[in-house]
């Protein structure tokens, strides 16, 4: 795939970028689950097995109920509807998110109704979380090579890393499980959706 529009493409994850997930899922375990009770500033690591004390199996299983059942118990994220309506008149926007295809629907429904899908061109679901399509599983490096990204704003320090060794420069919007976890070049941290933007136009990337 190449770029689909003469400026430069910023891909954009969805879960703890665009949305509130991990606020969301904590508030849903600790009411459903209760055991460990855990608070947003417990959550430093991004592997949920480790911080739920389960399965990697059941972790999947979990989040596959709460997305079917309390998708809608997300907000978005302080100040991402107007840091993607800047970037919009400058870039073309694509979500890359670690989501399953088969969580295409209730995702796209989502930003229809909290009015963000208006800012995005497209949506690539890599198939890194869960199971059902193993065979589609595609990295985030691959997908921003694919679409011609030029950067990539993203929570999960293990693409983040990941993104940046391949070349191309990652924001990190700074959360308890990223923060002091990765140190290169290509990869700025940034403390809300307000410094986004501007972060992005000092860069000045170019395709």
């Amino acid at each position: 795939m190449t770029p689909t529009t003469d400026i430069p493409t910023i891909a954009v994850d969805f879960d703890d970028v665009v949305v509130n997930f991990n606020r969301a899922y904590i508030n849903h375990h600790n009411d459903n689950y209760g055991d460990p009770q855990i608070t947003f500033q417990d959550a430093v690591t991004f592997d949920m097995a480790k911080l739920y004390g389960i399965t990697p199996n059941e972790v999947v299983k979990r989040v596959r109920r709460f997305c079917t059942n309390h998708h809608d118990d997300m907000t978005l994220r302080t100040g991402a509807r107007e840091g993607l309506a800047r970037l919009s008149d400058q870039f073309d926007l694509q979500i890359v998110t670690s989501r399953c295809e088969s969580f295409r629907d209730i995702t796209l429904a989502f930003m229809k109704e909290n009015g963000v899908n208006k800012y995005f061109s497209h949506a690539h679901f890599t198939n890194g979380f869960g199971t059902v399509f193993p065979d589609r599983k595609k990295t985030k490096l691959e997908v921003c090579r694919e679409i011609g990204a030029v950067a990539l704003i993203e929570d999960s320090p293990g693409n983040a890393q990941l993104v940046a060794d391949g070349g191309i420069s990652v924001i990190v919007p700074e959360c308890p499980w990223n923060t002091g976890q990765i140190e290169h070049e290509l990869v700025h941290f940034v403390p809300d959706w307000e410094t986004i933007p501007q972060t992005i136009e000092q860069m000045n990337p170019v395709t």
